[in-house]
């Protein structure tokens, strides 16, 4: 199935949840591009205000889709970019979340990172990855 007929067959709840996603997405990807993260993660907790009640919420895993879905649009969307958007998507949907950065040893003996996201539900996006990931104190 073409990419449009998939975006034709979304309900328009989905389409609007993966539209905002691929807005968050590439305003996260420039920010951290020109801004450092601290700064960036305190934009995230900004932009994740609650919306304004009578909107139905999507779910976590509604977020996760509409993520991954706009991050194959955007050049340079790595886990660090994905785990922004979700973060501000679950924000805004009253969802609470937080951003979870881990490293561990690459083969090489050098350290590989990793962030993804955790809410009451488990993990949302980018998968916790391999169990020795020691995630960061927050």
């Amino acid at each position: 199935m073409s990419r449009w007929n998939r975006w034709r067959a979304l309900s328009p709840a989905d389409r609007r949840l993966r539209l905002a996603a691929l807005r968050v997405i590439a305003a996260a990807r420039v920010r951290l591009w020109l801004r450092p993260f601290p700064a960036v993660r305190a934009w995230a907790e900004r932009a994740a205000a609650p919306a304004a009640p009578g909107s139905p919420a999507p779910s976590p895993s509604d977020v996760d889709r509409a993520v991954r879905s706009a991050a194959s649009l955007v050049p340079g969307s790595t886990c660090l970019v994905k785990a922004l958007a979700a973060r501000v998507l679950l924000g805004r949907a009253g969802i609470p979340a937080g951003i979870r950065l881990g490293v561990a040893r690459d083969g090489a003996g050098g350290l590989d990172a990793h962030a993804w996201v955790e809410c009451a539900d488990g993990t949302v996006v980018g998968e916790r990855g391999r169990p020795d990931y020691a995630a960061l104190p927050l």
